[in-house]
């Protein structure tokens, strides 16, 4: 029993570690890669949608205080151009991705299917990139243009000018942009991370599997 015992873990060994031929594993590769792709593509048309319809999901009475402030301010037309370009954006990315996409269904060599997964990867990268930037973008200017444009601000610094205080207020506010900006970037920064670092991660272990294979 003990000799069949052996031969049993010596069979379950070499199952183990048998190598996979090249072309299964290339096989194997492309589709996990194509099918990763087009959840990259879909969860980028699902964004760009929730990015379009949100602002259609408030109101748009413009009588009330905030939205007079807003309008006051010019806030409304730098906010809406930076939206606008949002979805420039957005939309050019979308077209990397889709030919991305269509460039990994496209079966050629293991060594084009890792060129091609590091330029998805790459281009990920640039979205997340770009995304947070514009986000951050767009807080800094709703805060610069309240604090510098809003009258009652306004003269709140006049006033604090003159008792040789505003040096203080603006210590505060510096903090809490920090802060706020920071959580801001950070709470974007582990969205990213979650969805799209989960699909990059899928991608580079195929890379790694062809890069083993063709070592």
């Amino acid at each position: 029993m003990e000799g069949l015992d052996l031969l049993k873990q010596g069979w379950n060994n070499e199952n183990r570690f048998r190598k996979i031929p090249k072309d299964e594993l290339y096989d194997m590769a492309h589709k996990k890669s194509e099918s990763v792709m087009k959840w990259i593509l879909l969860v980028s048309v699902i964004e760009f949608s929730l990015w379009f319809l949100i602002p259609f999901s408030f109101s748009n009475d413009n009588s009330d205080e905030g939205s007079q402030l807003v309008i006051s301010l010019g806030l409304d037309v730098i906010l809406d151009a930076i939206t606008y370009f949002h979805y420039v954006v957005m939309v050019g990315f979308m077209v990397l991705f889709y030919r991305n996409y269509k460039k990994i269904q496209l079966k050629d060599s293991s060594r084009k299917l890792m060129g091609d997964i590091l330029r998805v990867r790459k281009t990920i990268m640039y979205y997340i990139n770009v995304t947070i930037f514009l986000i951050i973008l767009r807080c800094i200017v709703s805060f610069w243009l309240y604090f510098t444009k809003d009258p009652k601000m306004v003269d709140l610094f006049e006033r604090l000018d003159k008792a040789d205080k505003l040096w203080i207020m603006v210590l505060i506010i510096a903090v809490i942009a920090l802060i706020v900006f920071g959580a801001i970037a950070l709470l974007v920064w582990g969205y990213f991370k979650l969805v799209y670092g989960l699909l990059m991660k899928k991608l580079y272990r195929n890379y790694e599997d062809l890069k083993r294979n063709l070592g």
